[in-house]
């Protein structure tokens, strides 16, 4: 169930970034494949899980050691599918951490060439209007 957010928070996440247009490819690559992964080893998982109920509850004639093994591995199954999905909705929080760090440091970027572009201007314009009075000066010392 988890996993299944975390699928549909990453193909969010990802129909985001394309409506943004100025997305980066390789986070949405990175989220893509991800997602893909996820959805490919949940379908997996659930297939394993749903074969070993199927044999389980379908009332076949088995031995009481082999019944308490499918059990155990279903267990195990299960609880290795829990563990996969704590896992995936960590890695699915570091990267949401990774992204905004990243927008971070973009605006903060964006920022500081603002200042350097502002200041820039305003010494150019300073130093075009010192041009405009050593001209005026010049015009009068050699009239």
């Amino acid at each position: 169930m988890a996993q299944e957010d975390t699928i549909r928070t990453l193909n969010q996440r990802l129909e985001h970034s394309v409506n943004m247009g100025g997305a980066d490819p390789d986070y949405e690559d990175l989220l893509r494949r991800e997602n893909e992964g996820l959805k490919a080893e949940n379908h997996l998982m659930r297939e394993k899980i749903g074969d070993l109920s199927r044999q389980l509850d379908g009332g076949q004639k088995m031995t009481v050691g082999a019944s308490e093994a499918l059990e155990n591995e279903c267990r195990r199954l299960r609880t290795e599918l829990q563990e996969r999905e704590r896992d995936f909705l960590k890695q699915g929080d570091q990267m949401r951490q990774l992204i905004q760090d990243k927008e971070t440091v973009s605006a903060k970027q964006k920022n500081e060439w603002a200042e350097i572009y502002g200041n820039m201007k305003r010494e150019t314009d300073g130093l075009k209007r010192d041009i405009r009075m050593l001209n005026k000066e010049n015009e009068r010392l050699v009239k």
